[in-house]
């Protein structure tokens, strides 16, 4: 996959987790916390570090970013 197809994902996949955790979060505070909503911030959290590794395992050669030339 070309990097810079992988950077509207990672928006996707940390826009997701971050609805996923304050939706669960809310809910939890503003209703009362059950295992549903236990389960919404579980999901977020494994979401999350899905478009973590994601992102960064494609960070590498996005283009436009500075990268080192090994020249230090």
């Amino acid at each position: 996959m070309d990097p810079p197809e992988s950077a509207p994902r990672c928006l996707v996949l940390f826009a997701t987790s971050l609805f996923l955790l304050t939706f669960g979060i809310g809910y939890a505070v503003v209703v009362g916390t059950t295992f549903a909503d236990f389960a919404v911030i579980v999901g977020g959290l494994i979401v999350g570090w899905v478009a973590f590794f994601y992102c960064l395992g494609h960070l590498s050669s996005w283009a436009g970013l500075p990268t080192s030339t090994g020249k230090d």
